[in-house]
């Protein structure tokens, strides 16, 4: 009878234990889906901005940098991806000095990775590719970068020619 009831409590434990892990991967998936849809929303308004150069270079540097943690923190998330590629290319447009900080502080091997987590996906590559094509007609830097790196040839020769 006693261990009846033991082995009862234990189950009832168990139950209640994956229920509430349950629920809070649920809550942090929703927390993170909601983060990631209000980092979106950001960049799409930060994106209008820099299309004018006097924002683009007012903005510049801190813009990109914030762009560029966006990206890392949330590696996973196909739209957040997209927009940042999105919102790189407008600051790297017509900008050397945005060209030049987006390479130094990695941000090449940021986009790459991008198309490498969402080889599929046309939003995240055509921005990707656009940015890259954006941030190379700034600077030749951006271009000879591209040119060492081990994998930047071949990830951008995997993209589909449909997209």
């Amino acid at each position: 009878s006693t261990a009846a009831t033991s082995a009862n409590v234990s189950n009832t434990t168990t139950t209640t234990t994956t229920t509430t892990t349950t629920t809070s991967l649920d809550s942090l998936s929703s927390r993170y889906q909601s983060r990631a849809s209000t980092i979106c929303r950001h960049l799409v308004r930060l994106h209008s901005y820099v299309q004018d150069e006097f924002y683009r270079i007012v903005l510049g540097v801190s813009a990109l940098k914030v762009t560029l943690e966006a990206m890392d923190a949330f590696p996973h998330h196909e739209f957040v991806q997209a927009t940042c590629n999105l919102t790189l290319g407008g600051l790297c447009q017509r900008n050397l000095m945005n060209g030049l900080t987006l390479v130094k502080s990695g941000g090449v091997v940021s986009i790459l990775n991008s198309i490498k987590l969402f080889p599929d996906s046309s939003h995240v590559c055509s921005m990707a590719v656009n940015c890259l094509a954006l941030a190379t007609s700034t600077t030749e830097l951006c271009v000879l970068y591209l040119k060492q790196m081990k994998d930047g040839r071949k990830t951008i020769g995997a993209i589909p020619d449909s997209m």
